[in-house]
C-alpha cells in the first residue's frame, strides 16, 4: 500500500493521506504484518479478506467496512476461493479517536456500524473519482468527503452509546418473530450492528449468546403450547420455529425432560425471559 498525500492541512481536523481501489487481489495473497501511523478505512466489495489485528483474526466480507487503528499490528490475507476487491483510504485527525469511540469501534471491534457501510463505501469511491483533479479546490472537496464519511459513521453514536437499547430491540424482535427462521446474522443486520459485535454485547447484557436466547424463548413458548391438549408435540414444535425431528432433543437439552414428559408435568415452570429480566442482569 503506497502512500500519497492527497490533502495535508496540518490545521485541519481530518486529513486524507491516500485513497485506493484494490482490484481482483488473488486468493492467498498476504500483506504484512505492518504498523501504520494513520487510520485505515477499508471496505470490501467482492471476495473475502482475513485481517489479523494484534493476533486476532477478523473476516471482511462484501458489505463490511472496518477501521484499522494507528499503532496496531495488522496483516491482510485474501481468503481462498475468490479474488478480493474493495476500496480504502488512510486518514489522520486529532478527533478521530473520539469519533470511533462514540460508536464502539476499536482494535477489538474494528467494524463500523452496518447501517453506515453503503454510504461510506460510496463516499470513498467519490474520493477516488476526484483523485485526478488538481485545481485549487480539489483538496477541499476531498476533505469535505472525509468529513462526510465520519459524519455518516457518527450518525450511529447516540444509539450505540446506549448499548442496552440494541439489546432491548433484539429481544423484542425475538419475542415477536420466534416462529420464523431467525438467524444471528439477520438479527444483527436488522438492528444495524456487525454480527460479532452484536453477539459480544448481547452476551454481556444477557449472559447468553443470541442463539441460546432464541432457543430459550422458543422452548418457553413451546411449554405454553404443550400445556394445551389441542396441540400435538409436532404442531407445538412447528409453531415455535423448531423442526419436529429435532424438537425433543432441543427441548430436553433446555428442560431436562422430553416434551411428552413435560406434558404430564403441567406444573413445570421455566425461567422468566421478560424484558425486565434481561435488563437486570
Amino acid at each position: 500500500m503506497k502512500y500519497e498525500v492527497l490533502g495535508n492541512d496540518k490545521q485541519a481536523d481530518l486529513n486524507l493521506y491516500v485513497c485506493e481501489r484494490d482490484e481482483k487481489i488473488a486468493p492467498g495473497v498476504r500483506y504484512g504484518p505492518v504498523i501504520r501511523d494513520s487510520y485505515i478505512i477499508e471496505c470490501c466489495t467482492e471476495g473475502e479478506e482475513i485481517i489479523i489485528i494484534n493476533g486476532t483474526e477478523f473476516s471482511l466480507s462484501p458489505g463490511d467496512c472496518m477501521v484499522l487503528l494507528p499503532g496496531d499490528t495488522v496483516t491482510h490475507i485474501t481468503a481462498s476461493g475468490t479474488a478480493r476487491s474493495g476500496v480504502w483510504c488512510a486518514v489522520k485527525g486529532m478527533k478521530i479517536s473520539s469519533y470511533l469511540s462514540a460508536v464502539g469501534v476499536d482494535s477489538k471491534n474494528p467494524y463500523i456500524p452496518q447501517g453506515a457501510v453503503s454510504r461510506v463505501t460510496e463516499l470513498i469511491n467519490k474520493i477516488l473519482d476526484l483523485k485526478a483533479q488538481t485545481d485549487a479546490g480539489a483538496d477541499l472537496r476531498r476533505t469535505a468527503l472525509v468529513h462526510e464519511i465520519f459524519g455518516e459513521i457518527m450518525r450511529f453514536a447516540k444509539s450505540t452509546a446506549d448499548k442496552s437499547a440494541y439489546i432491548r430491540q433484539a429481544v423484542r424482535i425475538i419475542e415477536t418473530r420466534y416462529a420464523e427462521q431467525i438467524t444471528v446474522a439477520g438479527l444483527a443486520r436488522d438492528i444495524g450492528l456487525e454480527r460479532s459485535y452484536f453477539s459480544t454485547i448481547f452476551h454481556k447484557f444477557t449472559g447468553m449468546s443470541p442463539q441460546e436466547y432464541i432457543t430459550d424463548v422458543r422452548i418457553k413458548k413451546a411449554c405454553a403450547l404443550l400445556s394445551m391438549e389441542e396441540y400435538t408435540i409436532s404442531e407445538a414444535a412447528c409453531a415455535v420455529g423448531i423442526a419436529p425431528e429435532g424438537f425433543s432433543r432441543v427441548f430436553k437439552g433446555k428442560t431436562g425432560i422430553t416434551p411428552g414428559q413435560y406434558r404430564k408435568k403441567q406444573n413445570q415452570v421455566l425461567p422468566d425471559l421478560s424484558d425486565e429480566w434481561i435488563c437486570g442482569r
